[in-house]
């Protein structure tokens, strides 16, 4: 489980950028190659604890595969890495003009079009990665040629190397790590933070104040980009990079605020490439409240438990399972409570959290010394105070003292 999901095969530019990553970590991580992006998001949980994917490269822009993959997805961005792309012509033939066919991923010659338009004459054979290409090359004709990473000459012999052929010089891709869970902050690292504003309220000047929300803050934008929702036509998402942690206060304020332009999404909060980073380092939360350096719930998933009790009610077989958990470490922290209350149902219909099982929680937590809230985004259409109360959650949070948030709510409040 401890290795990282990356796009095959191997020698690719996305085999530097993990290792790169690997090199950063405490512990011993293997690569386990994938052949598409969607199939190394997949894996992560399953087989992999990490995902590395492209997202963006300073010619050709983003990778919109790995925008829609971050937008419907569960994992969150940990880190990133930059890989300076260099790229390198080899043939067999010993001069330019008996070349006859060239190799290049589809990307790649994009990237490379001055140099491709010295050998117009030549077919071009599109392939799906750079390592395709050369072993297309290795394995072919005479007349045969390719455009390969410059990194992996060393391993191969042509009777024609041309280097450096890439349109610009500085080439870079910038690559990001995906995780299920977040990592501790590094308060002596520089941030950044991307997040997506999803099916935003179209009016004027909605951008406006997405962007004023920043500014006004001196938040630093880093970049924005819009997706089509492919829902309706002229609908898009907003993807916005900023400079700072999320739970920086300027950077909360921000959140609140254009939360009422549409619903957010936070992406992730991570080092920016090139920043200080330690994964073992213990930090404090950037809100003033401790964060917990261990978590209760955690476990090993090679030696996975699983605690059950019956035949005592909901209350009594709550309280049983929470028993075997150590929550003393929650004392003095806020504890939100995210029950399944997504539908008008009542406390027995099995569509919702039973309200007992819920107020077995908040009693455990509260006796533990934590202050409470429970907190609840409904499927779309269902109002969530309306979830709450007929779910009988309400009222046994009431009895408690305990707040019921609206997780959907926009107003700041």
């Amino acid at each position: 489980m401890n290795c990282i999901a990356v796009l095959g095969p191997e020698n690719t530019f996305s085999e530097i950028a993990a290792r790169k990553f690997i090199e950063r970590q405490a512990d011993q991580i293997s690569i386990e190659f994938f052949p598409t992006i969607k199939r190394v998001f997949d894996a992560v949980g399953h087989r992999c604890a990490y995902a590395i994917v492209p997202i963006e490269n300073m010619i050709d822009g983003y990778v919109q595969q790995t925008l829609d993959l971050l937008l419907h997805g569960r994992l969150t961005i940990i880190d990133e890495i930059l890989v300076p792309i260099e790229f390198a012509f080899v043939a067999n033939a010993r001069s330019i003009d008996r070349v006859q066919r060239i190799f290049v991923q589809f990307a790649t010659e994009g990237q490379c079009a001055e140099f491709l338009e010295t050998v117009h004459e030549a077919q071009r054979i599109t392939t799906q990665s750079n390592i395709e290409s050369l072993q297309k090359v290795a394995g072919g004709a005479e007349s045969d040629a390719a455009i390969v990473p410059r990194h992996v000459l060393g391993a191969h012999s042509f009777p024609l190397v041309v280097s450096d052929i890439a349109d610009y010089g500085n080439n870079a891709t910038r690559f990001i790590v995906l995780s299920e869970q977040e990592t501790l902050p590094n308060l002596a690292a520089g941030y950044k933070t991307s997040l997506v504003i999803m099916e935003g309220i179209d009016r004027p000047g909605m951008l406006t104040d997405i962007l004023s929300a920043f500014s006004s803050r001196g938040i630093n934008l880093l970049s924005i980009m819009s997706r089509p929702t492919k829902a309706t036509m002229g609908k898009y998402h907003f993807f916005i990079d900023i400079e700072g942690y999320a739970l920086d206060t300027a950077v909360q304020a921000a959140l609140t605020e254009i939360r009422r332009c549409g619903n957010v999404k936070l992406l992730g909060s991570f080092p920016r490439a090139g920043g200080i980073f330690s994964r073992g380092q213990e930090a404090e939360s950037l809100t003033g409240i401790p964060a917990l350096r261990e978590n209760p719930f955690g476990a090993d998933r090679n030696h996975m438990t699983v605690f059950l009790a019956s035949g005592n009610g909901p209350y009594a077989n709550t309280r049983a399972v929470l028993s075997n958990f150590n929550l003393a470490m929650v004392k003095g922290k806020r504890v939100l409570l995210k029950p399944n209350a997504g539908r008008i149902a009542p406390p027995d219909s099995g569509a919702t959290t039973h309200p007992m099982v819920v107020a077995a929680a908040i009693d455990a937590f509260t006796e533990a010394g934590a202050s409470v809230s429970v907190g609840e985004s409904p499927i779309t259409g269902v109002n969530t105070a309306e979830a709450f109360e007929s779910s009988g959650i309400a009222a046994v949070a009431r009895e408690r003292g305990c707040d019921c948030i609206d997780m959907d709510r926009r107003d700041g409040a």
